[in-house]
């Protein structure tokens, strides 16, 4: 019982880590006002695989310019 406790709340403590990051990246995005600077945000965004930029192309396309 006491190993499930644990892992409860080291789900639920990861789940609002990963929450955090989240709102902190989308209020990072949203600095991104201008089509230009979305535009180079996208060019820098190529260069690295889609497993890496996954969550910063999703972050991007819920808030469209």
């Amino acid at each position: 019982m006491i190993k499930t406790i644990h892992a409860a709340r080291e789900s639920f403590e990861l789940r609002r880590a990963n929450r955090a990051q989240r709102a902190q990246l989308e209020r990072e995005i949203a600095g991104y006002k201008s089509s230009s600077d979305r535009l180079e945000l996208e060019a820098i965004l190529e260069r690295y695989p889609l497993e890496d930029t996954r969550d910063l192309w999703a972050v991007l396309a819920a808030n469209r310019i």
